[in-house]
């Protein structure tokens, strides 16, 4: 996998875990 900047992987994680 790409390494993914902090913003990116914050995206990511969201779209990942969806809405808290």
């Amino acid at each position: 996998m790409r390494k993914l900047r902090n913003k990116e992987i914050s995206s990511v994680k969201v779209v990942w875990e969806g809405p808290a």
